[in-house]
């Protein structure tokens, strides 16, 4: 029976694993922002620094999402050698590094998934004569109470990185996290982090639900037949 417990305990913290590590990974695709969705504010507010004199240019709209898309698209590369700094605004060491830190988080969180999958393969074969999936619903429990506490941290923090994280998505203020030395912060849409962050409770909330239908449907499984 330990064995089949020790298993149960995997199995629980692979959909913990699968489930945030899921809602981190996809919360990312939300950069992705067509010229359609690229707002209009951004058109006049955002300029292209000539290096021979010093003299700004107002970008127009098409030329701002195409300065925000190649920055976006850092984000989606693979490898640790990843240039954000190939469109004609020029970015800061600072911002530069601070994306990295978020690709960083991106490349970990999809890591972490494959990790997970596998963990949960494991644990589903080991369990799988006893039909001991119960676990499957605390890992989901669980994953939405960790959840559940980053919004906790959101909405007390006071400093740090979910102090920014909740100015971004509640304020639409990126000066926390980035450095306004340069343009970026003017080419980042003000919906961006709440856009993020919508997508991320969302998959936690669809994790949630799924394990529960599927101990649902494992508990009636169980249930000895009526003739």
């Amino acid at each position: 029976m330990f064995k089949y417990r020790f298993f149960q305990v995997i199995l629980a913290i692979a959909v913990v694993m699968l489930i945030v590590s899921s809602a981190v990974f996809i919360s990312f695709q939300g950069v992705n922002i067509s010229e359609a969705e690229y707002t209009s504010e951004m058109t006049g507010r955002t300029f292209e620094t000539d290096e021979a004199d010093g003299s700004e240019t107002a970008l127009t709209e098409f030329e701002a999402w195409l300065e925000y898309s190649i920055i976006a698209d850092g984000l989606k590369e693979t490898g640790n050698n990843v240039d954000f700094d190939k469109g004609n605004v020029k970015l800061y060491d600072y911002n530069l590094t601070q994306l990295r830190q978020l690709k960083k988080v991106k490349d970990e969180a999809k890591r972490m998934m494959f990790l997970s999958v596998i963990l949960l393969i494991i644990g589903f074969l080991a369990v799988k004569k006893r039909r001991m999936y119960e676990c499957v619903v605390w890992g989901g429990v669980a994953a939405s109470v960790i959840g559940m506490v980053s919004l906790i941290l959101l909405a007390v923090s006071g400093s740090g990185i979910f102090y920014g994280v909740r100015e971004m998505v509640f304020k639409g203020r990126y000066d926390v996290f980035f450095s306004g030395d340069d343009r970026l912060i003017s080419l980042i849409p003000d919906n961006l982090g709440l856009r993020m962050f919508l997508i991320y409770t969302g998959v936690i909330l669809a994790g949630l639900v799924i394990t529960i239908i599927v101990r649902l449907i494992s508990w009636r499984k169980t249930q000895p037949h009526k003739f």
